[in-house]
């Protein structure tokens, strides 16, 4: 996202410090509206590669003359929410243990879209935290504890961590979203080997 902010959506963002407002809040008008899957588009969030494929690289995949820089933003946005589904599902696997809610907090979370996905995608609802700093927020309840302030850290999470916004999946755009997960879990065993073929070009060594 900060990739798209600063490069595609460099228009966005000169707007967003002239109109005082987050440029999620300019680029969220721009696809509110859009279809979910983002006409077909999918992107392989891997701008940074994760720690179990190093030669990965981000990708998009099936854009047409049909797509706009609005539509890669949406895909970017899936592709991250495909991309923690797939983290939950192998924790779901080794654990068996399901999920009711989500929250959200980070850079990410002052995006409606973002929450609105997460929640399709997963078919629960999607939470904003007041605070979007959790790390930040952990810190100062570990801190609060420590000085007294609270007996324990349970009455610390209650004073301190509230919820802000609720977002519920949408039932309509769950078959889209199955359809488009589905296809992003076969993406990388597809691509994988092009990654290492390319890998010395794409990240030269001295």
């Amino acid at each position: 996202m900060t990739w798209f902010k600063n490069e595609p959506a460099y228009y966005e963002a000169r707007l967003s410090k002239e109109q005082d407002k987050p440029p999620e809040e300019l680029l969220d008008d721009a696809v509110k509206d859009m279809p979910p899957g983002s006409l077909g588009l999918i992107v392989h969030p891997y701008w940074t590669p994760p720690f179990h494929c190093d030669e990965a690289r981000g990708s998009i995949l099936g854009i047409t003359m049909a797509h706009s820089r609005a539509h890669i933003y949406r895909a970017i946005l899936e592709g991250l929410a495909y991309e923690t589904k797939a983290g939950y599902d192998a924790i779901f696997e080794k654990t068996g243990i399901a999920i009711n809610e989500i929250r959200v907090s980070g850079g990410g979370s002052n995006s409606n879209m973002v929450l609105s996905i997460i929640a399709d995608v997963f078919q629960v609802p999607a939470i904003r935290m007041e605070e979007s700093e959790s790390a930040a927020l952990g810190a100062a309840i570990c801190a609060a504890t420590g000085s007294g302030l609270f007996p324990g850290f349970q009455e610390g999470i209650e004073k301190m961590v509230h919820q802000k916004d609720r977002f519920e999946p949408n039932s309509k755009n769950r078959a889209v979203y199955e359809t488009m997960y589905k296809c992003y879990q076969d993406f990388y065993p597809r691509v994988a080997d092009l990654y290492r073929k390319t890998e010395k070009i794409a990240s030269p060594k001295e």
